[in-house]
């Protein structure tokens, strides 16, 4: 059988034909003699091996997908047979054929597929301890290099992955190291607020100074609050706040909410900073001697905290020579300094300078000294609104309310020379917050205007609109907090005072007025307005017709549910400043007006003013005239009152008739009809209106209303009555005018 074999082969060797020289043969013999020849050794091969033979005529009936198989299985009976024969020749026992070749290409394409998905799934996760698991699958045989490149790993994955594989095992369970001190919901509730604090962030006013964030599910708006320090510097404030809270600066830095940004993020550019803080702090960086403001200030006083020592009336406080040598010997290797300073000429620039040591340590030195007042005013003032804000009573009302820039109208498509056109509305954000049930509650309004005047009367004939709103977010209103900035146009002038020392008389509620300490003060009405007019803005050039103050409030009342608006005309605040126009004109200025951040009303024309907000100040509070001794003008006499009587009273401006309920030394508890004067028909509302009148806004007393139903509760005075009270409604408004 041997001899046969080698005969055998050595009748292929003859006849074979490799593909490679086929190619340089073809054009000399013929191809149907080349596959005739080849089809018959393949015959001969299997006649010999006793394998059925290859049948040409069922070759020309298949495609050619079909002929393969042909091929793959002939192959494998081919092979089992030369395998038989060996076995027998060799004589070792029988050695089967583990897998077929169809067997082995399907299995290899299967593997195929199970490693691609292997590897998709390896690049989807993105935790560590999950890409290990599944990496204990690939193959022994492949190396780090490969594992790594193959399904885009660092071969520190891999080396973790065969470490897995050698102690665990393929796809182990894989558990987590225990967690450590998780962190209380009242420590990273307290974390938030802090970040949220007016001293820490302050609102960014821009129309563009907003972020898309996920709240509960759904992105929505959200006006940035610029952080005014470094993150590590709010850990140390945070720490020193809270010393019993336990936080690491990176869970501190983590838990930040993300519309709180840091300087340097994109589009945080600051605008209206305080430049008595801000040239101080250039002149340092100039300097470049590692030391910051509030360090050097330290140097002036006893201690930062102290109101005598930040005021300059300390006698124990240290000579400013004191601070003049230590920047001496901290720049003795300089022989000038280069810094960049705000001035304000005609307006105010950035401009570089060079100076002298000499020269720039006695010039910062006096920046510091004015600054040190001023310093202790911002903080102690921003301490106060924080504070306020907590202690809040539930029948009282605290109102933060600043002018934003105006909005100037704009619509898609414009001609060229519609760019030079300045229509414009006011826009002037209000924030209110309030107690219910003891939880701190806030409450947007925004008022509209076609009248670009920011002035006194402006603002007055602001809160007119407003306070009836109030009134209905906080029936029992008994006193208002008001909260805002120096503006010296509109709120820190002699106008206004003369309308907050007649306010009660004026709206029936009593007022007082907190002021921010110079350029400070950023409060949510900064995104109030920037919220209102970033969305106008969107609106206009989406083609929403947004092209008068009117449009903008009407538009603005549809499509922004959590601002409530008011809409104030020009013709309403030119009303209000022929009204006031006597009392404006008598009004008396108080000298050094700025230096005082708080008016009280302690009676009508006169007001009691304080350095700061702080009560328990140690300067005592000092009490200035704003109008003209004002006349007896009490019409009714407080004897001459009961319980049960009519009365007509002044309230909230306007003239209404009431019962007396109860009668004090120096008013009277009144309930009142639900409609204003004058009118003809009164009618009792459905709660009870009961307000006390002091006995100055008492008009006069008239006999009871007469029913005009059968029910009781309409009533009715005649017109005689009504003309004679308008008559001495027109006698009271002159008097209070004047």
């Amino acid at each position: 059988m041997q001899n046969d074999i080698a005969n055998q082969e050595e009748n292929w060797s003859s006849q074979s034909t490799y593909p490679s020289q086929r190619s340089n043969v073809e054009e000399f013999v013929d191809l149907s003699s080349v596959l005739d020849s080849t089809l018959t050794r393949v015959q001969n091969v299997c006649s010999f091996l006793e394998v059925s033979p290859v049948k040409a005529t069922t070759f020309n009936k298949l495609n050619s997908l079909q002929r393969i198989e042909v091929v793959k299985r002939k192959a494998d009976s081919i092979a089992a047979a030369v395998v038989d024969d060996l076995s027998t020749a060799i004589q070792v026992p029988y050695v089967p054929v583990n897998h077929s070749l169809v067997e082995l290409t399907s299995q290899a394409a299967d593997l195929s597929t199970l490693m691609d998905t292997l590897k998709e799934k390896v690049n989807a996760s993105s935790k560590f301890s999950e890409r290990i698991q599944l990496l204990t699958l690939t193959p022994d045989s492949w190396s780090r290099e490969r594992v790594a490149t193959e399904f885009e790993v660092s071969e520190h994955v891999v080396r973790a992955a065969r470490k897995l594989k050698e102690e665990k095992g393929i796809l182990p369970a894989i558990t987590s190291k225990p967690a450590g001190n998780r962190l209380l919901q009242s420590t990273i509730d307290a974390v938030t607020q802090f970040y949220l604090d007016e001293e820490i962030s302050r609102y960014c006013p821009g129309m563009k100074d907003y972020m898309m964030v996920n709240l509960e599910g759904k992105k929505v708006p959200v006006s940035k609050r610029l952080i005014l320090l470094n993150l590590k510097e709010a850990h140390y404030l945070f720490q020193q706040d809270n010393p019993n809270v336990k936080i690491g600066l990176s869970k501190f830095c983590f838990l930040r909410p993300k519309w709180c940004v840091t300087a340097d993020s994109s589009g945080s550019h600051n605008v209206c900073v305080c430049i008595k803080h801000q040239n101080p702090k250039l002149m340092l960086a100039g300097a470049d001697i590692g030391i910051d403001y509030k360090s050097l200030l330290e140097l002036l006083v006893c201690s930062l905290d102290n109101e005598s020592c930040m005021f300059g009336e300390c006698s124990r406080c240290p000579n400013s020579d004191v601070l003049k040598e230590f920047l001496l010997e901290k720049l003795d290797d300089y022989e000038s300094v280069t810094y960049c300073e705000w001035t304000t000429v005609d307006r105010t620039t950035l401009i570089k300078v060079q100076q002298s040591v000499e020269d720039f340590v006695l010039k910062l030195v006096s920046l510091l000294l004015k600054l040190r007042t001023h310093h202790f005013l911002s903080k102690v003032q921003a301490a106060h609104y924080k504070s306020l804000k907590e202690q809040l009573g539930n029948s009282d009302c605290l109102v933060t309310l600043d002018f934003a820039e105006n909005y100037t109208f704009e619509s898609q498509d414009e001609v060229q020379g519609a760019h030079w056109t300045n229509n414009q509305a006011t826009v002037h954000p209000i924030v209110i917050y309030y107690k219910e049930n003891e939880k701190l509650i806030s409450k947007s309004f925004c008022i509209i205007s076609d009248s670009l005047k920011h002035d006194a009367v402006a603002v007055h004939s602001f809160i007119r609109g407003i306070l009836p709103k109030i009134k209905t977010v906080i029936p029992n209103l008994k006193k208002v907090f008001f909260f805002s900035d120096g503006g010296p146009a509109h709120y820190k002038n002699r106008f206004n005072f003369a309308n907050l020392s007649l306010f009660e008389s004026d709206h029936g509620i009593p007022a007082v007025w907190h002021f921010w300490a110079t350029c400070h003060g950023k409060n949510a009405c900064d995104g109030v307005g920037g919220t209102v007019k970033r969305l106008a803005r969107r609106a206009s050039l989406q083609l929403s017709l947004i092209l008068t103050p009117s449009d903008l409030y009407n538009w603005a009342v549809d499509n922004i549910p959590g601002i409530e608006f008011v809409y104030v005309t020009k013709d309403i605040i030119a009303a209000d400043a022929e009204r006031l126009s006597n009392r404006l004109n008598s009004a008396l200025a108080i000298t050094g007006t700025q230096k005082y951040h708080f008016y009280e009303p302690i009676s009508k024309g006169v007001l009691q003013a304080s350095r700061t907000s702080v009560q328990d100040s140690g300067f005592p509070k000092e009490t200035f005239i704003v109008l003209p001794s004002l006349p007896d003008r009490n019409f009714v006499s407080i004897s001459d009152l009961f319980v049960d009587d009519y009365v007509v009273v002044v309230f909230m401006s306007q003239w209404r008739i009431g019962k007396i309920l109860d009668v004090d030394y120096n008013g009277v508890n009144v309930k009142l009809f639900s409609e204003n004067g004058p009118c003809l028909n009164y009618t009792w509302p459905p709660k009870t209106n009961d307000v006390f009148i002091s006995i100055s806004d008492v008009l006069v007393k008239i006999i009871p209303p007469k029913p005009r139903t059968r029910s009781g509760r309409s009533f009715g005075i005649t017109s005689d009555e009504n003309n004679l009270i308008s008559k001495e409604f027109e006698l009271y408004m002159s008097l209070i005018s004047t």
